[in-house]
């Protein structure tokens, strides 16, 4: 799956992608990279400060044999859209 991370002005912040074997791939890679869980809550998520502008997100899914489709995805918008929260990739 790929991702596209907005502001609060609805400019592009960041790309990337969330493949995994496991059921929630994109769930999962937030949670390790963007998110941080809520003081005093067990199940609720805010943004780490350092992404507090985010406002919205999009994706877009592939089937699971067509994972590699969301990597070379994640190559060309980078390089096509040079948001400015990704390092690599950016040439």
């Amino acid at each position: 799956m790929a991702v596209a991370l907005f502001n609060k002005c609805g400019h592009l912040s960041y790309i990337g992608i969330g493949i995994s074997k496991s059921s929630h791939p994109l769930v999962n890679r937030l949670i390790s990279h963007v998110l941080e869980k809520k003081p005093g809550s067990e199940n609720e998520y805010q943004a780490q400060k350092k992404w507090s502008d985010v406002a919205f997100l999009a994706t877009i899914g592939f089937n699971k044999n067509q994972d590699y489709l969301a990597a070379a995805l994640e190559t060309y918008l980078i390089k096509k859209l040079n948001p400015p929260r990704n390092k690599k990739g950016k040439t």
